[in-house]
């Protein structure tokens, strides 16, 4: 399995910083972030739909019990 990246680190770090669920609303880049953090079992990661307000893709991200 490959090192992880510094988006990915930025990431964690900001979960384990912060406990708890956090909604985002991520470009593609963040969103595919999250998702690689949640196929190592890092984050979980849930689908909320679109943004009423924006018309974006949010996320609710929050860190697995395993790496916190």
């Amino acid at each position: 399995m490959r090192a992880l990246g510094p988006l990915q680190l930025q990431m964690l770090e900001f979960c384990r910083k912060y406990p708890g669920r956090h909604t985002i609303s991520p470009d593609w880049q963040t969103r595919r972030v999250a998702q690689s953090l949640q196929r190592r079992g890092l984050l979980h990661v849930t689908d909320c739909g679109m943004s009423t307000a924006t018309g974006q893709p949010v996320l609710m991200v929050s860190l697995a019990a395993c790496a916190s």
